[in-house]
């Protein structure tokens, strides 16, 4: 398996013997790669380096096909605390829809589009999870300890001192799983 590490090196590991997940060390076992579900650690010299590892491609399947009118970057992972839960997950985050003057316009359709998909895949929406304001917004998605969060972004072009922020606007929304550890 190739790895390539945060720190610049990337290295090429053999599969070996696992109870659990899968695992892949150098022949002396001093570089050692474990992974179960989408997390990983790495080992080095019997000490973790790297914990929490993610495979960003792990976006969950049930996101396909991703809403098609937004143009979409490539999934990476992400840390995200809601309340006192820190989740490790994957996000794809779509390129900014620009010079807006109904946000509404692409963010409702894109909300709507993931409610009746996942309603129909058995997801049930978690207002714990939600959040909301001017410059965007959140809904949550629960099935058994997965979760997956829809999000809107909104930058607004100006914003008057003491007036509400005015579009022209950019608008870009995401989506984001992940198993939820305290589940």
């Amino acid at each position: 398996m190739f790895i390539e590490l945060s720190d610049g090196r990337s290295l090429t590991v053999p599969q070996t013997l696992s109870a659990s997940g899968i695992r892949y060390a150098n022949a002396d076992e001093s570089f050692i790669f474990w992974s179960k579900g989408i997390t990983a650690f790495t080992e080095e010299n019997g000490q973790q380096t790297y914990t929490n590892c993610l495979d960003a491609s792990s976006l969950s399947q049930d996101l396909y096909p991703l809403y098609t009118s937004m143009e979409w970057n490539d999934p990476e992972a992400e840390t995200t605390t809601i309340g006192t839960t820190t989740l490790f997950g994957v996000s794809v985050t779509s390129l900014p829809k620009t010079d807006i003057m109904d946000p509404g316009s692409v963010f409702v359709p894109f909300e709507r589009y993931y409610a009746d998909k996942l309603a129909a895949l058995g997801w049930e929406i978690d207002p714990s999870l939600a959040a909301g304001g001017h410059t965007g917004s959140q809904t949550g998605y629960r099935k058994g300890s997965e979760v997956i969060l829809t999000r809107s972004a909104i930058t607004y072009h100006t914003t008057p001192e003491n007036a509400p922020s005015e579009c022209p606007c950019d608008v870009s929304v995401s989506a984001f799983s992940a198993h939820d550890p305290s589940l």
